[in-house]
């Protein structure tokens, strides 16, 4: 299977605004008088989330991302590495997540959450 990449010339437009979250998925049993026990919630239980920044985007790499979010939306996944890491790694941008903000009369910030996806693929 084939997968999209987020535009390389956008990567260069992140800003230091964007942050990383770590999710742990857990299945909990309450047994009572304080007991419990609290295992991972599947194989892959542990999920990257980042809130990304692009800013100021304008001329080429505003448009480019506007082509990259209308093609790809919420429902396709692709690739993209994140900082620090060498390998790429499959996301997919949470609905209802994207927000445009006006900078100026030609610039423009995106703010976008994106979720690492798994597949049996």
């Amino acid at each position: 299977m084939t997968f999209a990449t987020m535009p390389t010339t956008i990567a260069c437009k992140i800003t230091d605004n964007s942050s990383y979250e770590r999710i742990d998925r857990i299945r909990t049993a309450k047994y009572g008088d304080g007991y419990g026990q609290y295992i991972p919630d599947g194989i892959n239980n542990i999920i990257d989330v980042w809130n990304l920044e692009f800013a100021p985007l304008e001329g080429t790499a505003l448009s480019d991302m506007n082509i990259f979010i209308n093609t790809f939306g919420t429902t396709v996944v692709f690739l993209w590495t994140p900082f620090g890491e060498n390998t790429a790694k499959k996301w997919r941008i949470r609905e209802k997540s994207i927000k445009k903000k006006l900078l100026s009369l030609s610039q423009w910030s995106i703010l976008m959450v994106i979720e690492q996806q798994f597949d049996l693929g």
